[in-house]
């Protein structure tokens, strides 16, 4: 082999290595970006709701990250269906039950760091759902015509916009006597946030 020839050959050998070392360099911090990303969820109770049964009913809401199927699956059926004993699709979700009650109110923290988002990444989940077993709303809501036909306004399902479980931003919801809302702002003069208990 010439000296030519074997110059060439050791330069496009650093080329590459430094190619391979900017690639390798470049998917460290697209990865860092991604375990960095973050997706807190708070969930509020309403002040309207003592108002709207009498007093503060004792209420389970269920949090979990689901897939495009088991999607469909819940904007097909009732809460009261979900929440029914020993439902199938409930089980299958894996989700983190929230207890809502007079002595706790909440409001209660999911955050992005908690276990519960590895199981919901796991099963390749693109959707929130947050579900609430409020009494009675599905029929009252109707007659007033405040619930779209076919949904029952108990069941938020939240899009991660940008294609991604976690999409680094905060979803703030609000369990109120009109349903499960997605809201903007958090309600005012609410009381610390609890840490959920990731499953």
């Amino acid at each position: 082999m010439s000296r030519s020839t074997s110059v060439s050959v050791s330069v496009k050998r650093r080329v590459f290595k430094a190619a391979a070392a900017g690639a390798v360099a470049g998917m460290a911090l697209l990865f860092a970006g991604c375990s960095a990303s973050t997706a807190d969820i708070r969930v509020y109770l309403s002040d309207d709701l003592q108002a709207a049964y009498g007093e503060v009913p004792a209420l389970e809401a269920d949090v979990a990250g689901v897939t495009e199927v088991q999607q469909r699956q819940l904007a097909s059926i009732s809460a009261a269906d979900y929440f029914r004993p020993g439902n199938a699709l409930r089980r299958s979700l894996a989700p983190v039950t929230l207890h809502f009650g007079l002595q706790q109110q909440g409001p209660y923290l999911i955050s992005g760091d908690d276990k519960a988002w590895e199981l919901w990444e796991s099963r390749g989940a693109s959707f929130i759902a947050v579900l609430c077993n409020l009494p009675d709303l599905t029929e009252r809501t109707s007659e007033q015509g405040a619930a779209p036909a076919g949904a029952d306004p108990r069941i938020l399902l939240i899009n991660m916009d940008d294609g991604y479980l976690k999409d680094s931003s905060e979803h703030l919801v609000l369990i109120s006597s009109g349903g499960v809302l997605k809201i903007k702002e958090p309600p005012e003069a609410s009381a610390a946030l609890q840490q959920a208990d990731g499953q």
